[in-house]
């Protein structure tokens, strides 16, 4: 649910006249993939998110829609910004759409997933 609660949070930040944020994602070692891209669809017009390489070699791009909350912002960084908090921070500035202020983030490079087990 982060990326509904992000979502919420900006439209009342903005309906109460906010024009620039900073997100910090220092420390935030992450979370579930998914969440992350979505979060990143929020901020970014249609573009590229991320594209993921499966172990069988198999690429799959993670892409926006056109739908935006049309907000500038800066993000904050660290070397505990990791996983998901990684794919949205660097999704979003490679799009163009934030600068990244701070230090090298973790680097993790591998994604895990959730499986329902019987």
């Amino acid at each position: 649910g982060t990326a509904k609660a992000f979502k919420k949070d900006i439209e009342k930040l903005k309906k109460d006249g906010c024009k620039k944020l900073i997100i910090d994602l220092r420390g935030n070692t992450g979370g579930i993939m998914q969440e992350g891209i979505n979060c990143a669809d929020i901020l970014l017009p249609k573009s590229k998110i991320i594209e993921v390489k499966e172990r069988d070699g198999k690429k799959k791009v993670y892409s926006s829609d056109e739908k935006n909350i049309g907000i500038e912002c800066v993000l904050a960084v660290d070397e505990y910004t990791a996983s998901a908090s990684e794919i949205f921070a660097y999704a979003i500035k490679d799009n163009g759409r934030a600068k990244l202020v701070g230090s090298k983030t973790f680097g993790k490079g591998v994604i895990q997933g959730i499986y329902d087990l019987g």
